[in-house]
């Protein structure tokens, strides 16, 4: 099997997208990409939010106070804050309807 080139993967990266945009599937693939972007937000936010917690608890603070601090979209000056009801943990509890809920966010 020939080795592709960076090129050449990138090319079929590019066909493979328009494909799928241009397709009759293309509000599923919309959905899932959706669901790629709110996961990676999600674990971003949730990594920061640990740093947040561990910040305040250095500085003396309770673990519940810190937490609480941790919820101010404030302390996230560099990151889109996430709010609970968008984070992964809550997501993947949705059963029915999950296009509709997603949106709802």
């Amino acid at each position: 099997m020939k080795k592709q080139t960076v090129d050449e993967i990138k090319d079929y990266i590019l066909k493979s997208c328009e494909t799928a945009l241009f397709s009759n599937r293309s509000y599923e693939i919309y959905s899932f990409l959706t669901l790629l972007f709110l996961k990676r937000f999600s674990d971003v936010f949730e990594k920061e939010k640990e740093k947040v917690i561990q910040k305040y608890q250095k500085k003396g603070a309770s673990k519940e106070e810190a937490e609480k601090i941790s919820l101010n979209p404030n302390e996230y000056s560099n990151l889109i804050f996430v709010p609970k009801t968008a984070r992964w943990a809550n997501i993947i509890k949705i059963n029915e309807n999950i296009q509709s809920e997603i949106l709802k966010i």
